[in-house]
C-alpha cells in the first residue's frame, strides 16, 4: 500500500481523528464507526504501532466505506521537562523506516520492549505483591504482551494481574490502603471508575508517575521506551506520507503541568503539520486561528477508547454528555489532501 485511499464523504458524515485502537477491539471499533456515520477514522496506538495490524484495519475499513488513517500517539518532553504528545496520521504502515522506529517489533525496539516488560513485571510482582502467573482468564493478555503485539505493556500486565484470582485479597488490600489516591484519580479520570487495571497503570506507570520518587523507576525509558527525538519522528512520518499534529493543546495534564497550549510557539517550531482543534469538544476557535495563521492543519477527535466500559466519550460525537463535536468528513479529507499537495509533494 503506497498511500491512503481517501473515499468521498457526504455532507452529514463525520470524521474522528483521535480514536484509540486496540487489536482486541478492532471489529467493535469499525462497527461503532459505521453505526455513528463516521467515515474518516484516525486509529491511534499509543507509544508504538503494530504496522501489520494497522494495514489490516485500513483494508477492513475500505470494505465498509471507511477511510482509516493509521495513527500513533507518542509522548515527548520539552527541553524544560514538560510532557506533550504528538499524533501521526495517515502514514504508510508498510514504510520500513517508520516500522523500525515505532513498531515494537522493529529492529531498534525488540530488546527495549523485552526490557520494559521485564521491569514492569518486576515492579508489579515485587513492589505490589501481585501474581502474574498465566491462568485461563489472562492467558491471551499475557501472550499479547510477551509476543510484542502491543506497546501498552504496563496496562496489559496490570490487566493480567487483576484477572488472576490469586490476586483478589492483595488487590482488596491495595484499594483499601490507597482509597484516597484512587478517589482523586477517579475525579481526574471518571472513565476509569471500577477499572482497577487503569488505576494501577495511571498510579504507577503513566508519564506523570514514572518520575515520582516513590516509584524508584530504574529510568523513565524503561517505562516508556528509549527517548525519541520529535524532529526525527516528524521527518520519518512525513517520509511515510503522513502528517504530525500536536495532541489536544488545551488539555490539562493530570500532574498539574501547564497544558501544551502554554508552549505552542515552541512546539510549532518543531515543524509539525498542525494541531488538534477538537478534543471531544466543538472546534476551539483560538487554536484553529493559531493553526490557520501558520498555514497548519486543524484536526482532532473524540479520544474514544473501546477498551473503556463505560466510556465517557462517544465515537464521532465527543463528550458522552454533550455530544456536541462534529467534524465534517468531507472538509477534513479536502484539508488533508490540499495540505499534502502544498507541502508534502
Amino acid at each position: 500500500m503506497a498511500e491512503i485511499t481517501y473515499m468521498r464523504a457526504k455532507e452529514a458524515e463525520r470524521a474522528d481523528l483521535h480514536v484509540h485502537y486496540d487489536t482486541l477491539h478492532n471489529g467493535q471499533l469499525l462497527q461503532t464507526a459505521t453505526q455513528n456515520r463516521v467515515v474518516v477514522l484516525g486509529a491511534l496506538q499509543r507509544g508504538m504501532v503494530q504496522m501489520d495490524k494497522m494495514a489490516e484495519l485500513v483494508e477492513q475499513g475500505e470494505a465498509l466505506g471507511i477511510t482509516v488513517l493509521p495513527g500513533a500517539e507518542i509522548f515527548f518532553k520539552t527541553p524544560a521537562g514538560y510532557h506533550f504528545e504528538l499524533i501521526a496520521l495517515g502514514f504508510d504502515p508498510q514504510n520500513p523506516r517508520l516500522h523500525d522506529l515505532i513498531d515494537p517489533r522493529g529492529n531498534s525496539n525488540l530488546s527495549m520492549t523485552r526490557e520494559k516488560v521485564a521491569f514492569q513485571s518486576r515492579f508489579l510482582q515485587q513492589q505490589l505483591g501481585l501474581d502474574l502467573s498465566p491462568v485461563p482468564q489472562n492467558q491471551a493478555i499475557l501472550d499479547k504482551v510477551h509476543s510484542g503485539e502491543t506497546a501498552e505493556t504496563a496496562y496489559y500486565l496490570s490487566l493480567a494481574a487483576t484477572l488472576n484470582p490469586a490476586n483478589e485479597k492483595t488487590l482488596e488490600q491495595y484499594t483499601s490502603e490507597r482509597s484516597g489516591k484512587i478517589w482523586q484519580h477517579y475525579q481526574r479520570r471518571p472513565q476509569d471508575q471500577g477499572d482497577l487495571a487503569r488505576v494501577l497503570y495511571w498510579l504507577h506507570f503513566s508519564a506523570d508517575s514514572a518520575v515520582r520518587p516513590d516509584l524508584k523507576a530504574e529510568s523513565t525509558y524503561r517505562v516508556w521506551g528509549d527517548p525519541l527525538d520529535p524532529r526525527k519522528f516528524i521527518e520519518v512520518v512525513r517520509e511515510a506520507n503522513g502528517v504530525v499534529v500536536i495532541a489536544h493543546p488545551h488539555f490539562q495534564h493530570v500532574n498539574g503541568e501547564p497544558p501544551p497550549y502554554k508552549f505552542l510557539p515552541e512546539l510549532l517550531q518543531l515543524g509539525v503539520d498542525g494541531l488538534e482543534g477538537y478534543y471531544a469538544t466543538p472546534l476551539q476557535a483560538d487554536l484553529a486561528k493559531i493553526a490557520k495563521e501558520a498555514g497548519k492543519l486543524v484536526l482532532g477527535g473524540s479520544g474514544y477508547d473501546p477498551s473503556y466500559h463505560p466510556s465517557n466519550r462517544k465515537l464521532g460525537f465527543g463528550d458522552i454528555n454533550t455530544r456536541d463535536m462534529f467534524i465534517p468528513a468531507r472538509e477534513v479529507l479536502e484539508q488533508i489532501e490540499e495540505y499534502h499537495a502544498k507541502t508534502l509533494a
